[in-house]
């Protein structure tokens, strides 16, 4: 496993020195800082604003375009319709220093599949993780965020042999523990043992809840024999989740729109318009208690959903990234 990481990490490394981004945004010390960042393993330009950018655009063909959304003159949003009139093959990814939730009804409608978050810190590794994964053609796993990972499979037994150890034994950091789950009550059992763990390792208390949506939301989309993959793991500053599905069914466009119900509020009611939405509703709490909610997506194939907790409250900044793999 360490191998095929080291293997993966090695060739998104090497095809990024072939790829070009571009960074647009008005305050000079954000570009240049990005850029800097970002220089380390791709060809980079910057443009202050979006004319600038579209000039840029016209001479040279870049692979991934990352804009501020609010800039003086061109929106963010106006310069990507007009670039994707040219440069239609090109990805597209906001930052903003403004509420996330504003835009995620206009991500749905642009196509527009991430967004960055400016409000709190602008995390430059984030970035460079980001832009690694659009630009490569296998986006799963926890090895981007986590790069010195062991990942460990393990089987339900094991599980059991942990919890009974809680008292005496802590998790080791930089492991992400795998296990898999195909039956209702092996997620209700596995599912309280893994929170229990977790929370004997003085995790966010919160930590239950979101294990306890991922579950059901991965239980969901289990129809055959495979189960699905729970993975945990604890790292320096944060707690990672994951589960992983076989089914493939779960839709980039879907869940921007499940998060939007959460968000939007029915003016008669003052209560959100999909407060009764099972789906949308778990996705919604875990995104509340997150750092960082990922969706990998491999249509037909697999779900993966990566969720980071921070044991800083005030680092819950909630960033949403769904990398959806084109149908051939």
């Amino acid at each position: 496993m360490r191998q095929n990481r080291d293997e993966l990490i090695s060739n998104i490394t090497l095809m990024a020195k072939k790829n070009k981004i571009l960074i647009v945004d008005d305050v000079e010390s954000i570009r240049t800082s990005i850029r800097k960042h970002l220089a380390k393993e791709f060809e980079v330009r910057e443009a202050a604003n979006a004319n600038e950018a579209i000039e840029i655009c016209k001479s040279e063909k870049m692979e991934l375009v990352i804009t501020d959304i609010r800039m003086p003159d061109i929106s963010g949003i106006d310069m990507i319709r007009i670039l994707r009139k040219t440069n239609p093959d090109t990805k597209y990814t906001l930052m903003t220093a403004y509420n996330i939730d504003d835009y995620v009804s206009l991500l749905s409608q642009e196509k527009i599949w991430n967004i960055i978050p400016k409000s709190a810190f602008l995390d430059l590794n984030y970035l460079l993780i980001l832009s690694r994964k659009l630009l490569c053609k296998n986006p799963f796993g926890v090895h981007y965020y986590f790069p010195q990972v062991k990942v460990k499979r393990i089987a339900i037994s094991e599980i059991h042999r942990m919890h009974k150890a809680i008292a005496k034994k802590k998790l080791r950091q930089g492991n992400i523990y795998i296990c898999n789950i195909k039956t209702p009550e092996e997620n209700k059992s596995i599912g309280t043992k893994v929170s229990e763990i977790l929370l004997a390792n003085n995790v966010p208390l919160d930590i239950n809840q979101v294990l306890e949506e991922l579950c059901a939301n991965a239980l969901n989309y289990t129809y055959d024999k495979k189960g699905f993959d729970l993975g945990f793991g604890i790292f320096e500053g944060c707690t990672a989740l994951s589960v992983m599905d076989y089914d493939g069914s779960l839709d980039r466009k879907q869940i921007l729109l499940a998060l939007e119900r959460q968000i939007k509020i029915n003016p008669e009611t003052g209560l959100p318009i999909g407060i009764i939405d099972t789906h949308g509703r778990g996705l919604h709490i875990v995104r509340e208690q997150s750092s960082h909610l990922i969706f990998n997506i491999d249509p037909g194939k697999r779900t993966e959903i990566i969720c980071i907790v921070s044991n800083n409250p005030i680092q819950r900044i909630r960033a949403i990234s769904i990398f959806q793999k084109e149908k051939k």
